[in-house]
């Protein structure tokens, strides 16, 4: 417990969740068996999946370019397509004091800024 009360264990869990659901980028954890930990409003939306903790990460319905990021974890960023959405995705291993934890992988909406830049490109062709 590292010496932390019951009631201040409940209030660092506590912010920390909020801080996790309250950040504009989707965040996706998953424990050493490939079973979900963590998932956050914003990655449920991106990625197009449930909220349920527990599921095993090759089921939940990811792209297959998602789960190659995942898989792959500590790659560098990589955009994908999911439904109508660019985004770009990043995972990287997890590990305490040596121990593996997990992986997490990071999902930003990059949508928008790729129609502005086709946008721009039909521009400069046409000028």
């Amino acid at each position: 417990t590292l010496g932390l009360r019951p009631a201040e264990m409940a209030e660092l869990v506590r912010t920390q969740a909020a801080v996790l659901h309250g950040i504009g980028e989707g965040v996706l954890a998953a424990d050493e068996t490939g079973r979900i930990t963590f998932v956050n409003d914003e990655a449920c939306r991106l990625l197009e999946i449930g909220t349920e903790l527990g599921g095993r990460i090759d089921e939940i319905g990811l792209t297959p370019r998602v789960l190659d990021v995942f898989h792959a974890a500590d790659s560098a960023p990589a955009l994908a397509t999911v439904g109508q959405r660019i985004v770009v995705v990043s995972a990287r291993k997890v590990q305490r004091d040596g121990r593996p934890l997990g992986t997490v992988l990071v999902v930003r909406d990059r949508t928008d800024v790729e129609s502005l830049t086709r946008q721009l490109d039909a521009v400069q062709v046409m000028s």
